[in-house]
């Protein structure tokens, strides 16, 4: 009853389903011992195989009545359920007064001594958190404050209390040595995911984020997936391309724990490159992110003389807030199924669709160096010697087109509003002092 095909707007919104849901979570029973056991297994058996979902009983690996019930609540708790948005509300708040919310981050936590192994069930489960923390800051500042013990990766005994996001950035470490595989991955990807909003004007969730390491594994992400520096830039934008959806999660991260804490930006600007960085002749997240909007701007200058009559491109050659708009809904849905467009621009030019989606990444980009040359006086220097150009105008550009965008959607706080106002002002002051 809690499927998207099934559920009851009422129901959804019961008490009932959120402490139904608390007392399934605590154990998991396999279909094919209960069916064999019992007579109402055998009966809940047939009744799965007639259900929307039994195709997940072949398909996903779900053998089990926790796994299913994971996947319900997933879609329960979606965004997406636009005609049932009061009743999914409703179950967000349900979940974290009867128990479920927390009993998912214990499970997670029970996940943390071995989260590579354990990533196909640590993904379900961060999905689930995932949806219940989106737009509900109550229930991102229960996880924020909910202490759970897991055992250290290769322990049996478990480890005293922990803060779940500190659990949560050493699941997210575990899964990033183990990137290539199709599981890990995913589960990386909404370990940052939930971070992130974790992380949304929370400053006790971006303190405990960032003391855990959360800087750091979220710029070693991009490092990873985008390095090393002197790449071309054509096959710097192809990286981005592929990796879009982990990329633009890890530097939503750390725009989060950056743009509210000096100390933070700080911190990450003197970070080294961890030791599987280094090894790869990576040059640091700075001039990294540097070469990933100098390649992208590239990128749009050669779609746009390709295009130039095109209403998808506005006369600076960026793309429109519609296009950025469209761009980013496609991304989020097809993650990395980009290709190179080899009919359009020769040369292996990518298409425009790409460019949108890529601009994505370079906006992202110079929100994060915007804030760090805020709280870091000897980057004002060094950012715009990396940038094409020797000025910080692409930084500017991407700030402004970013709040354009969210002001122009409405998607905007009054607190992220004013943030990115007062990093605009700070820039502006900058290069004028700088020109001068």
């Amino acid at each position: 009853m809690l499927t998207l095909e099934d559920a009851h707007p009422a129901y959804l919104a019961s008490i009932a389903a959120a402490v139904l849901v608390d007392q399934l979570l605590q154990n998991d029973h396999s279909f094919e011992v209960v069916s064999i056991a019992f007579a109402s297994g055998a009966k809940l058996h047939r009744m799965l195989k007639q259900r929307p979902l039994s195709g997940l009983l072949a398909s996903a690996n779900v053998s089990s009545h926790r796994p299913l019930l994971l996947v319900a609540l997933e879609q329960a708790t979606s965004s997406q359920q636009t005609s049932k948005a009061a009743a999914v509300e409703r179950l967000k708040h349900n979940l974290q007064q009867y128990g479920g919310l927390s009993r998912l981050g214990k499970l997670v936590a029970e996940a943390a001594g071995d989260a590579v192994s354990a990533s196909h069930q640590v993904h379900l489960l961060l999905l689930v958190l995932e949806n219940a923390t989106f737009t509900c800051q109550e229930n991102g500042r229960a996880l924020v404050q909910l202490q759970v013990s897991a055992a250290a990766k290769g322990q049996l005994t478990t480890a005293e209390l922990q803060p779940f996001p500190a659990v949560l950035v050493q699941v997210t470490e575990q899964l990033l040595t183990d990137i290539d595989s199709t599981d890990s991955r995913q589960a990386l990807h909404v370990c940052l995911s939930v971070l992130m909003n974790l992380s949304h004007q929370n400053p006790e969730g971006g303190a405990i984020i960032s003391k855990a390491g959360g800087l750091g594994v979220a710029a070693d992400t991009i490092n990873r997936l985008l390095g090393p520096v002197q790449q071309c830039h054509q096959a710097l934008c192809q990286q981005v391309l592929q990796h879009l959806e982990l990329v633009s999660v890890a530097l939503g991260l750390l725009i989060n724990l950056v743009s509210g804490e000096p100390a933070h930006s700080r911190q990450l600007a003197g970070a080294p490159a961890a030791a599987a960085c280094q090894e790869a002749e990576h040059e640091g997240l700075i001039p990294l992110l540097c070469n990933v909007m100098s390649a992208i701007g590239q990128l749009l200058e050669d779609a746009h003389e390709r295009q130039h009559d095109s209403d998808e491109y506005d006369a600076t050659g960026s793309p429109t807030v519609g296009a950025t708009a469209d761009s980013y809904s496609r991304a989020m849905c097809n993650g990395s199924q980009h290709e190179v467009n080899r009919s359009e621009g020769g040369n292996g030019g990518l298409s425009s669709n790409s460019a949108g989606e890529a601009s994505i990444i370079q906006v992202y980009c110079g929100m994060l160096l915007g804030f760090l040359v805020r709280d870091c006086a000897d980057l004002a220097v060094t950012v715009p010697q990396l940038l094409d150009g020797g000025s910080m105008e692409p930084v500017l550009g991407a700030v402004e087109r970013c709040l354009a965008f969210y002001v122009s959607t409405g998607a905007i706080t009054d607190h992220t509003r004013q943030t990115l106002e007062e990093l605009l002002q700070h820039l502006n002051s900058l290069s004028a002092s700088t020109a001068s």
